[in-house]
């Protein structure tokens, strides 16, 4: 796709509009939404499900949400839940084995779902760089595209959300994925940026920008319908200054330049054992990250013994039994298995993909029941390597 670069401003009618108009077209509409005092991505049936005023407090180990006196509906950092769970689902059922009688032949049925393309409303500029990343993974590199995953991202229509209140936990400045999208990056159809105002209780602008050619058509409709108005200069320096403030907010830095020759170097280093009298091997941080994509395959017969389900489900480096080649695994120890996931995640990702793996959401702090902080940790490399080599 090229940059369409269309723009309008509208209120939260006109927010509301996009929803109704993405429902009405056909997609299956995917939005943030509160559920049990945190954020996450739910479906959409009707009205104004987003948050209004809202904001997420983050710390390592720590999330809330406190209610504030305005009308934002994107006042809120990341959530525990990213998007991968539609795109990269956690447990998908590849093929059924059946064999009716013990001499008769073994048909073999590869699982086809058909569902309705997405529509995900709200992704983070972090999280859509997680889009181009498990893209690379696994459409690109591969022998053969990961045909569950094509199939549910080929025809989805992304609207992104720049951030304008990034959490304590954040540090997507650090890896060029944030808080404002890069002008680089053209995978979305849609981008929004929120205007608030500082009177109380009065309704943000909101400036739309189509990026796509169907994010143009549906910029469109929506301007006919929701009283929309061109953006004037004083809405795009908002929307500058907007990201400016949001670039200043963000306090955690990661010297992600280092970090793959920092953990080259770190193999043998007693820190990971450090870490690892932290670590409860819960395996939250690959949960809750949006661009681990590890799984393995289960088979799991009925009692009948005549039918066999092929099961694609989530992994972690973090589980024992994912290392296991033969008889043993060979990270039987925690901290050679959070070795594993820190130096893939930042080191050798460069060797296979170009590029780190991580996109600087903070999840893994945040959701870590430890109060592991990843960048304090990683930056605790970085500095062993300055320190022998001044």
């Amino acid at each position: 796709m090229s940059r369409v670069r269309t723009s309008i401003v509208v209120g939260s009618a006109g927010l509301h509009c996009l929803i109704e108009k993405l429902d009405r077209t056909g997609y299956e509409v995917w939005l943030p939404a509160i559920r049990d005092g945190v954020v996450v991505s739910r479906r959409y049936r009707e009205g104004d499900e987003l948050p209004v005023g809202y904001v997420s407090v983050q710390a390592p180990g720590s999330y809330g949400l406190v209610q504030v006196d305005d009308r934002s509906r994107f006042g809120w950092a990341v959530g525990p839940q990213p998007w991968k769970p539609l795109m990269h689902p956690p447990d998908v059922t590849t093929m059924t084995m059946t064999q009716p009688k013990r001499d008769a032949p073994v048909s073999v049925a590869v699982a086809t779902k058909q569902h309705k393309p997405f529509a995900l409303f709200g992704l983070r500029p972090c999280d859509l760089a997680a889009v181009d990343k498990l893209d690379r993974v696994l459409l690109e590199r591969p022998p053969s595209p990961e045909s569950t995953y094509r199939s549910r991202t080929e025809d989805a229509f992304l609207v992104v959300v720049n951030c304008g209140v990034p959490a304590s936990t954040c540090f997507c400045s650090s890896v060029d994925t944030g808080p404002h999208v890069d002008e680089r990056t053209d995978r979305h159809d849609l981008e929004v940026t929120e205007l608030p105002t500082s009177a109380a209780n009065a309704e943000p602008e909101y400036v739309l920008e189509s990026i796509s050619t169907r994010g143009d058509r549906m910029l469109a409709l929506v301007g006919e319908v929701a009283g929309s108005a061109e953006v004037t200069d004083v809405q795009t320096d908002r929307v500058a200054s907007n990201r400016r403030g949001a670039v200043d907010m963000i306090e955690r830095r990661l010297p992600a330049d280092r970090t793959a020759a920092a953990f080259a170097a770190a193999l043998t280093s007693d820190r990971w054992q450090d870490v690892a009298e932290q670590c409860l091997a819960c395996g939250n941080c690959t949960a809750v990250c949006p661009t681990c994509f590890c799984t393995t395959v289960n088979d799991i017969g009925d009692l009948t013994g005549t039918s066999v389900d092929r099961h694609r489900e989530w992994e972690s480096c973090f589980s024992l039994e994912f290392s296991r080649v033969g008889s043993s695994p060979i990270r039987s120890s925690l901290a050679s298995r959070y070795r594993q996931w820190m130096t893939h995640k930042l080191g050798t990702w460069h060797d296979q993909f170009g590029e780190s793996g991580c996109v600087g959401c903070g999840r893994c702090s945040t959701w870590c029941p430890a109060g592991i902080d990843f960048v304090s940790v990683a930056s605790r490399f970085v500095d062993d390597i300055d320190a022998e080599h001044p």
